[in-house]
């Protein structure tokens, strides 16, 4: 069952909880004994840390370790990706960043459906944002549609949908737009 290893990947990635410090006894350590090695969470920690404090550059780097390590799981790889794709494009490195959210968006069936969601939904805001705003509706509609994504992702992707169908696009689609904000208003989500 996947969910016991998200949630596994989960502790060690936000909270720094391994085999090393649940099971810190003799027989643990016998078994786990690797309490001082850096393992692949702490590095991903470490480059969550430097990706908070806007040193992009540093984070790539850094995410570029985690992705280098041997034995990585799929979810701590997708995070990777995913953090590292958005410090691309900070930095203004559009085809590394897309390419970086392709390829958790080619995780689907082995990642999260809030990972999934969130990489369209970063994927079609730098579509937007490069004017291939075809592109960026095809992916906040994958948002939209995503089956078990959480209910504020899809909210966000109605309001940029519609937004983009209502000021972005040549032949505008007030219809469609209006619709995508009524669905928003509706959901009650808290969207900045």
């Amino acid at each position: 069952d996947n969910r016991k290893k998200y949630i596994r990947d989960e502790l060690a990635l936000f909270f720094s909880m391994d085999a090393s410090r649940m099971f810190s006894d003799l027989a643990g350590y016998a078994q786990h004994g690797h309490y001082y090695s850096a393992s692949y969470s702490s590095k991903l920690r470490d480059a969550f840390r430097t990706f908070r404090r806007n040193k992009h550059e540093d984070a790539i780097e850094e995410f570029s370790d985690v992705l280098a390590t041997e034995g990585i799981t799929t979810n701590i790889k997708a995070h990777a990706l995913f953090r590292r794709g958005l410090s691309l494009y900070i930095i203004n490195k559009v085809a590394a960043a897309l390419e970086d959210l392709n390829a958790v968006i080619n995780m689907a069936d082995k990642i999260s459906p809030k990972m999934y969601a969130n990489a369209y939904g970063n994927r079609g805001a730098i579509y937007e944002k490069q004017n291939e705003f075809k592109m960026a509706i095809l992916d906040f509609t994958k948002v939209i549609d995503a089956k078990g994504g959480p209910p504020i992702l899809r909210a966000r992707a109605q309001f940029y949908r519609a937004q983009t169908l209502s000021e972005r696009l040549s032949l505008r689609q007030y219809n469609k737009a209006i619709d995508d904000y009524t669905q928003v208003i509706k959901s009650k989500c808290d969207i900045p």
